[in-house]
């Protein structure tokens, strides 16, 4: 033992340094999604960064007085309560791992949480100050990226919630409609990099995409691959909901990008319409625009139709 405060003790294992609680007996973290698909957030300050935080409901088992042999999820339950002001109706254990495997013993459990009722105004005990965000998960890419932008840090817990939330998808959303083509779903986020498609007609489709500062270039803007991504997927779709209802599918054969200006923030939008189709090529154009109207670049591409 090399050190011991009101909470922590500093250890030397043969000689590997680490922390370990010895005021509690655990740490749950909780992913809370509304009826109405929306994930719970929590918004405090945390003394170690000197920063805000974007984190999930989350706290210590058995750390007040009396409540030494508390459970996991009665833990998860006063804690979402606690510090958002929501019950769960439905609860069930997600997994269980380390938290900083090099510098902490601490393991944290997680638990899944539906069926959501408002039962107080949440923020926490008179110890925390907390803000509770409730947001749409087709929203949450671009809240992210605006409150890191706003000076604040994203716990890394959150993006696995994000995980399981994914891996739920089948069951979250409302079947694809007969005939979408590639069973796209609109307004949630589809692909590795967070393009959503907003709209969907038979004059043309739009595509929109928050802009994330791990995806700038060495030049501290949007990288010109992301832009054109996102036109090329619009234009992909544009096509599809041409020829999918007749049982074609639809590759690119080429592209061609115009970048117009550069952008380091705010959502962006691909508009995509098909200019003409035959019986083996599309011919398809695409523009794209920040909040502003500014106009960020324009393609065309022709795309085969198979079989």
């Amino acid at each position: 033992m090399l050190a011991r405060g009101r909470y922590l003790e500093l250890v030397d294992d043969n000689g590997w340094e680490y922390i370990r609680r010895h005021a509690s007996t655990g740490v749950v973290v909780i992913v809370a999604t509304t009826d109405d698909k929306k994930l719970v957030l929590v918004e405090q300050a945390r003394v170690p960064v000197h920063r805000r935080t974007i984190e999930l409901p989350a706290g210590l088992v058995g750390d007040e007085l009396g409540t030494a042999a508390e459970s996991m999820e009665r833990a998860a339950v006063r804690e979402l309560e606690e510090e958002t002001g929501f019950q769960a109706a439905h609860w069930h254990l997600l997994f269980e791992g380390p938290s900083s495997v090099g510098t902490s013993s601490e393991v944290v459990t997680f638990f899944r949480a539906t069926g959501l009722s408002r039962v107080g105004p949440g923020g926490g005990d008179s110890t925390e100050d907390i803000v509770v965000h409730v947001v749409s998960l087709r929203d949450i890419p671009a809240f992210l990226s605006q409150k890191v932008a706003a000076g604040l840090l994203v716990d890394p817990k959150v993006f696995s919630a994000l995980y399981f939330l994914g891996a739920e998808r089948p069951a979250l959303e409302a079947p694809a409609a007969p005939g979408t083509p590639f069973s796209l779903v609109l307004d949630q986020t589809q692909g590795p990099l967070p393009f959503i498609p907003r709209t969907a007609t038979d004059g043309g489709v739009v595509w929109e995409y928050t802009v994330v500062p791990d995806h700038y270039n060495p030049y501290a803007v949007l990288h010109g691959g992301v832009v054109m991504a996102l036109m090329d997927s619009a234009m992909g779709h544009a096509v599809a909901a041409k020829v999918h209802a007749h049982g074609r599918v639809n590759a690119a054969a080429q592209m061609n990008v115009n970048f117009l200006a550069p952008v380091r923030s705010g959502t962006l939008r691909a508009r995509a319409r098909v200019v003409k189709i035959g019986k083996r090529l599309a011919v398809v154009e695409a523009w794209t625009e920040s909040d502003d109207g500014t106009q960020i670049a324009t393609a065309t591409a022709t795309h085969s139709l198979l079989p």
